[in-house]
C-alpha cells in the first residue's frame, strides 16, 4: 500500500493524504473528501486540474468537475450577498449534489439555514460537516447555537462545552457557551463567558452586546 499525494501541478504539491494510504485501485471517495477538506482550509485555492500522483503513475481525477463548483460557490456568494436565499440554497445543493465531502460547502449551507429560521434543517448540515471535520470547533459552536434556539439546552451545552475544550483560544466557543448558559438563566456564569471571550477578542460584537445585556439582566435583579 503506498501513500497519495494531492498535487496542483507537478511542481506545488499541497498536501499529503495523511493517515489515510490507499490502494492504487482503492475507490477514490476518500482522495475527493481529501480535495474539499483541502478547499475548506485554504480558502480560495483553485482546484482545477488537480491530480493525484502514486510513485511514477499519474491518474487525473476526471469524476470531480472542479471548475464547476467553484463556478457554482462563486453563484452561491452572489446570490447570498444579493439577499437570494432560496437561489444561495440552491447552488449550495448543486455544488454539494457534485462532491458531498465539501466542508465548508456544508458550513454555508448551516448558516444558510440559521440565518433563515431552519436550525433543524442546519444541524443536519452541521452533522455533515463535523463527519469530515470533526476537530473543528466552529462546527460545535454553529451546533451549539442552533440548540439554544430550539431549546435543547442540555445538548447545546455539551456542544458548547465540547468546543471550548477542542478550542480553548476561540473567543465564539466561550461567547455560544455563554449565550446557552444565558437562555438556561445562569446569568453569572454566562457573564464569565462572555468576558472570557472579549479577552479572548476584545471586538467580538455579539459578546460584547450579551455580555451589556446580562449585566443589565443582574442589575435589575439586585434592585429588586
Amino acid at each position: 500500500r503506498r501513500a497519495l499525494r494531492i498535487i496542483y501541478d507537478p511542481h506545488e504539491m499541497l498536501a499529503d493524504v495523511g493517515a489515510q494510504r490507499l490502494d492504487f485501485y482503492d475507490d477514490l471517495r476518500d482522495v475527493v473528501t481529501h480535495l474539499g477538506r483541502l478547499q475548506y482550509r485554504v480558502p480560495g485555492m483553485p482546484l482545477a486540474a488537480l491530480q493525484i500522483v502514486v510513485g511514477p503513475r499519474k491518474v487525473v481525477l476526471g469524476d470531480v468537475n472542479w471548475q464547476r463548483i467553484e463556478a457554482l460557490q462563486m453563484r452561491y456568494g452572489h446570490a447570498r450577498r444579493t439577499g437570494q436565499h432560496d437561489i444561495a440554497l440552491a447552488r449550495l445543493r448543486d455544488s454539494l449534489e457534485r462532491a458531498a465531502d465539501q466542508p465548508r460547502a456544508w458550513l454555508e449551507m448551516a448558516s444558510l439555514h440559521m440565518a433563515q429560521g431552519r436550525d433543524v434543517d442546519a444541524l443536519q448540515a452541521l452533522h455533515r460537516f463535523l463527519s469530515i471535520e470533526p476537530r473543528e470547533a466552529i462546527g460545535l459552536v454553529y451546533t451549539a447555537s442552533a440548540l439554544t434556539r430550539l431549546k435543547r439546552y442540555a445538548q447545546a451545552l455539551d456542544a458548547a462545552r465540547q468546543a471550548v475544550a477542542m478550542a480553548p483560544s476561540d473567543a465564539r466557543a466561550y461567547a455560544v457557551r455563554g449565550d446557552v448558559l444565558a437562555a438556561m438563566g445562569q446569568s453569572l456564569q454566562a457573564l464569565n463567558d462572555y468576558r472570557a471571550a472579549l479577552r479572548l477578542d476584545p471586538n467580538h460584537t455579539a459578546a460584547l452586546a450579551s455580555e451589556a445585556l446580562v449585566i443589565e439582566e443582574l442589575r435589575k435583579a439586585v434592585m429588586k
